[in-house]
């Protein structure tokens, strides 16, 4: 964990790549006037992974486990927290996000995913 997140990252702590995953946008409409939809919007970055926590839940008599990680980038405009985070084969979906210097340089964003 890092104790200052708001400073600048070294160019080495970037290491890891992860890709976002965003809706698909409106293209068109067809004859009946329903939404065409292009591919979704997809984004390869650099980031540094920050694990979290996990944890394991018991409801309705099933077992459910899941974690966190933060993942920390230079900065994106336009993210939704309907987007989601591939990263290692897994798939994380966006529960926040902070602009963690206000000026615009670096983001964190906080991801969970079903372990």
């Amino acid at each position: 964990m890092s104790l200052e997140p708001w400073k600048g990252q070294r160019i080495g702590n970037l290491r890891e790549k992860i890709t976002l995953q965003g809706d698909p946008e409106i293209i068109g409409y067809n004859e009946f006037n329903e939404p065409i939809y292009g591919p979704p919007v997809e984004i390869t970055v650099a980031a540094r992974a920050e694990p979290i926590k996990g944890d394991e839940l018991l409801a309705a008599g099933q077992v459910s486990a899941y974690h966190e990680v933060t993942f920390h980038t230079r900065y994106l405009a336009g993210i939704k927290a309907t987007w989601q985070i591939l990263w290692r084969g897994q798939t994380f979906n966006i529960t926040g996000w902070r602009n963690l210097d206000e000026r615009r340089r670096y983001l964190a964003i906080e991801a969970k995913a079903a372990a």
